[in-house]
């Protein structure tokens, strides 16, 4: 369930990013929306920026987008004089786009660049003291190794514990002895799980024939069952 879940949040991530691509590669009024920058990291070359939208809004999404070699995210400052990215909401999309400090993300003619930046330019040089006292936090760069591994660590150490805590269901709760994964699961179990599993079945369905994984040299009885004990004749 845990890695079938994380493959399918993936593959959603996936087309709502590819929907977003498609909405805002056609013409259509841009809105200039604030973003919160959390993260810049290297990845294959390129500066992976990870961003929030929740200044505007009460969204905790990660956005994640990719920078061209050069460009860097565009930074500003609000009238407390704390810093936040600039982004553009395409009229087709709900997915802001972060814009770059030099505006090449969007199609503009020269003159309307320059014209955009100076105009961003003055606003900001009129915050100049509050942005002074305020200087932008440093963004990390990077791969960030030890937070994959931790992270990759956590997926292995749940799965073990949804592992084992299945096997434990099954051999001391499931209503049926022949449940196919707990059955799998069972024999797979080194010689002591193993037995100790099997007298935990066998104590609840002693009088019905072994499932596979518990069965003695007839592949019926229990191999657990003592001489004098429960076997399925």
């Amino acid at each position: 369930m845990l890695f079938g879940g994380g493959a399918i949040a993936m593959l959603f991530a996936g087309l709502q990013a590819g929907r977003a691509n498609r909405a805002v590669a056609g013409p259509g009024r841009l809105n200039v929306v604030p973003v919160e920058v959390i993260e810049v990291k290297k990845v294959r070359g390129k500066d992976a920026v990870t961003y929030l939208d929740n200044i505007r809004s009460p969204s905790k999404r990660n956005i994640r987008t990719f920078m061209d070699k050069g460009q860097e995210p565009l930074i500003g400052y609000d009238e407390a004089g704390k810093p936040v990215g600039l982004a553009v909401l395409h009229e087709q999309s709900k997915t802001p786009i972060l814009l770059d400090s030099r505006l090449e993300r969007i199609e503009m003619t020269e003159g309307e660049r320059q014209a955009a930046l100076a105009a961003f330019d003055a606003e900001q040089e009129q915050r100049g003291v509050v942005r002074a006292a305020n200087p932008s936090p440093t963004v990390k760069r990077g791969p960030n190794i030890l937070r994959g591994l931790a992270a990759g660590l956590g997926v292995i150490v749940l799965a073990v514990v949804a592992f084992f805590g299945f096997w434990l269901y099954y051999v001391t709760s499931a209503p049926d002895a022949f449940d196919s994964i707990g059955i799998e699961i069972n024999n797979i179990m080194p010689e002591p799980l193993n037995t100790w599993g099997c007298e935990q079945l066998y104590k609840r369905f002693g009088d019905d024939r072994a499932p596979f994984g518990c069965t003695a040299d007839d592949y019926q009885s229990w191999k657990v069952a003592q001489p004098t004990g429960k076997v399925k004749s």
